[in-house]
């Protein structure tokens, strides 16, 4: 299955290989959350997906959701930013198996990570490397380049760690 996927925040979380700055965000801060309002918005979270999604419970058991929910809640222990609480909450929300039901990043949180993979890209899980789709920064990037490797981790490793904290039915 060829998966085409805008994964800018999914590449952050595996590399630290480029350094942006970019005026647009240039002057933001990063704001941290308590433990109460992590926890708050964990919950309430799940409250809405149960609330809008049918059945959100096909492939996962509920009470492994909820035993996995409360292990994140259990991590809150000192106020986070919203990309820690995403890589925190995400793998939950991906244990779904919902291709409809996903927890994005916003462009805000990646620019405050300082460090981001400067393309889109797209790849085949049963392939072992990575397609730029599109750069959006660097010059020595083009579109239809292979990545093999990022810092020696080859592409094969970073896909099936993509593919872990993807949402859909894979």
């Amino acid at each position: 299955m060829r998966l085409s996927l805008s994964i800018l925040f999914s590449i952050l979380l595996l590399s630290k290989v480029a350094l942006c700055q970019n005026s647009l965000y240039s002057e933001l801060t990063e704001v941290y959350h308590t433990p109460e309002e992590l926890k708050e918005d964990l919950t309430y979270l799940f409250e809405r997906i149960e609330a809008i999604h049918i059945n959100p419970y096909t492939v996962t058991s509920k009470a492994e959701i909820y035993n996995q929910i409360e292990h994140a809640k259990s991590r809150f222990i000192k106020p986070m930013s919203s990309l820690e609480f995403w890589r925190i909450v995400n793998p939950i929300v991906v244990n779904l198996h919902d291709g409809h039901t996903g927890l994005g990043i916003s462009d805000e949180n990646i620019f405050l990570a300082n460090n981001y993979f400067p393309c889109y890209v797209e790849f085949d899980p049963s392939m072992d490397y990575i397609t730029i789709k599109r750069n959006l920064h660097d010059d020595n990037l083009t579109e239809g380049d292979k990545i093999i490797s990022i810092n020696g981790k080859p592409s094969s490793q970073i896909i099936q760690d993509l593919t872990e904290n993807i949402s859909g039915e894979m």
